[in-house]
């Protein structure tokens, strides 16, 4: 069987370093036409100040205005969130969102998706971050019926809803694909249960290693084909 290709993509974090939108889609563009897989959009809503602890930026534009700004500015890369929070948003709201830029990029968007771990943004948020893992599994459920069902229905614990239309649909199909982000046992059950594939931030290269194939093999014995999941790493260099 032939080896999946490698693609490398790029971030442009900090926003900071770049003092405005103009010279980040600038850098965007000239991405683009170096032939780059992808452009990386990390996420944060607010950053909680603590004087002890200086956070590694405070500056983060909103990943769909920014990247639906992109959009247009780019012909082929792809755009990948890396990752999106779930837990911040209404899940219908989330939902609309991703198949809009979708259908802005005429299907270039892949989302990493991750439960969060900032407590300080979660309480700003006014978001219970002790029910962050199950809300973000019930709200992926709920966007993919959204996304593949003409008149979709769903009865959840944090969110219900029936009777009525939802579009656009994405572009991409049957939905955008959607990396689960983080390592532990969580992300990766969400890979084989909800995802299309993994995006951990972290990791030495054996236990990685490791890890990819555990994933393959629960994917096989869930009756799904491991060569179709998708595994991305980030470094810094």
């Amino acid at each position: 069987m032939a080896k999946k290709p490698v693609h490398f993509s790029v971030g442009l974090f900090p926003y900071d370093r770049w003092g405005g939108i103009k010279p980040i889609a600038d850098a965007a563009k000239h991405a683009d036409d170096l032939g780059f897989y992808g452009l990386t959009f990390p996420e944060h809503i607010v950053m909680p100040v603590r004087p002890d602890v200086p956070p590694v930026s405070v500056m983060w534009y909103d990943n769909f205005v920014l990247a639906s700004h992109v959009a247009t500015l780019t012909k082929r890369i792809r755009l990948i969130f890396n990752v999106m929070v779930i837990p911040y948003r209404n899940p219908v709201v989330a939902a609309k969102l991703i198949s809009t830029l979708d259908q802005v990029s005429n299907g270039r968007l892949t989302v990493g998706v991750g439960a969060g771990w900032l407590r300080g943004e979660f309480r700003v948020l006014g978001v219970n971050a002790e029910e962050r893992g199950p809300l973000t599994d019930e709200y992926l459920r709920a966007m993919k019926v959204l996304w593949t069902e003409a008149n979709p229905e769903f009865r959840g614990k944090y969110v219900s809803f029936s009777r009525f239309a939802f579009e656009p649909k994405c572009v991409q199909k049957p939905h955008v694909r959607l990396w689960m982000g983080g390592s532990g046992k969580a992300p990766m059950r969400r890979v084989i249960e909800i995802g299309d594939g993994w995006a951990p931030m972290t990791g030495d290269l054996p236990d990685l290693k490791r890890d990819i194939s555990l994933i393959k093999e629960r994917a096989i014995a869930a009756g799904r084909d491991p060569e179709a999941l998708d595994f991305s790493y980030s470094l810094v260099v």
